[in-house]
């Protein structure tokens, strides 16, 4: 049969699980208070999979990922409760950790979204959002590393994304909650702050010395005309929003 003439609802199986975009789940829960606790974090440290900022552990074991106990141990580890989102990642929806560890998120009250690359999975049927992306079969048998990761990876960058902008952490395009933390980084801030306000180098150098490096509080400094300690008043009445604070 040509794909091309097939209708979707054929193509990709009638019994579709709840689906939703990534903007969608990300206003679901931008009024949360904390922010998103991943599980992916967790799939790392438990199943020595290479994540960004964690070094594996040689000696974890990866039947982890087959222990359902252990999942629902961590999430309550952490403390998750309704003020939290918790998102489960699995290829196929079944991995037994990333089941316990939704089952117990959504037991403490949290919102509880998944990124999954399989239909009608038992994952995707027990959050409240589901984002299925269906890629097909991998390349080489086996291997979700590359299809399926690379998809998600792109529809967790779209979340994260999407969610800095709702929680203040950008202004226009820029990312504004820099921490200046080397040369590198202290270059990128006043960049910022020159780029989002045109102000020149020395007025920028200025607004960022009188604000401990904090590009959010230059940047209100210099638009608002305002000193440093209002600034900073103005950006905690607006929960960290440059332009609310500038309104």
């Amino acid at each position: 049969m040509d794909a091309r003439n097939t209708p979707a609802d054929q193509t990709i199986g009638a019994n579709r699980p709840p689906l939703v975009t990534a903007e969608q789940l990300a206003k679901d829960f931008a009024h949360l208070e904390n922010e998103v606790a991943e599980i992916e974090a967790l799939l790392g440290k438990k199943t020595g999979d290479s994540w960004e900022g964690y070094i594996p552990n040689p000696d974890t074991p990866f039947e982890a990922e087959d222990d359902a106990d252990a999942g629902r141990h961590d999430v309550h580890s952490l403390g998750v409760g309704a003020t939290d989102a918790v998102i489960g990642i699995s290829a196929s929806g079944h991995t037994p950790y990333v089941l316990g560890a939704m089952e117990a998120a959504g037991a403490a009250g949290a919102a509880t979204a998944c990124v999954v690359n399989a239909l009608g999975s038992p994952l995707a049927l027990l959050v409240e959002r589901a984002i299925v992306v269906v890629v097909g079969p991998e390349l080489l048998a086996g291997s979700t590393r590359l299809k399926a990761g690379t998809a998600q990876k792109l529809v967790l960058n779209t979340i994260s994304t999407i969610s800095m902008i709702r929680l203040g952490k950008t202004f226009d395009n820029l990312m504004v909650d820099v921490v200046a933390t080397n040369e590198k980084l202290r270059a990128r801030v006043r960049r910022i702050v020159m780029t989002a306000t045109g102000a020149p180098p020395e007025e920028a150098d200025a607004a960022l010395a009188a604000a401990d490096g904090s590009a959010k509080v230059a940047i209100v400094t210099l638009l608002a005309g305002v000193d440093v300690e209002t600034a900073r008043s103005r950006l905690a009445a607006a929960g960290g929003n440059i332009r609310q604070a500038l309104a």
